[in-house]
């Protein structure tokens, strides 16, 4: 186990304003704020590090960003006229992996 790491991340993105709400004479309601939702994304890291030929220091990391794989489609944008119609919506990045190697000397 020596040279082992493991680590994580969790993004927290709170409950985003997208718009408010109209009333039927066209004063915008207060209480009536439209919103796009929350999101949780974790990610997870695992790096083995290892010095080798005496004087060359090897790792080995493999990242995973979206673990859970959450690509749900969130509302980002209303139309501004207070009909709660989305107009913009957003993706999530898939699960991605990225593997590195390092050497040091």
């Amino acid at each position: 186990m020596k040279g082992l790491s493991i680590g994580g991340t969790m993004r927290l993105r709170g409950d985003r304003f997208i718009g408010f709400e109209e009333s039927p004479d066209g004063e915008f309601v207060s209480g009536g704020a439209y919103n796009g939702g929350s999101t949780e994304i974790y990610d997870a890291m695992i790096r083995y590090r290892k010095k080798i030929f005496n004087n060359v220091n090897w790792s080995i990391q493999l990242n995973i960003k979206n673990l859970l794989d959450d690509t749900d489609l969130l509302p980002s944008q209303t139309d501004g006229l207070g009909l709660d119609n989305v107009v913009r919506w957003r993706f999530q990045e898939p699960r991605t992996y990225q593997l590195s190697n390092t050497f040091k000397f």
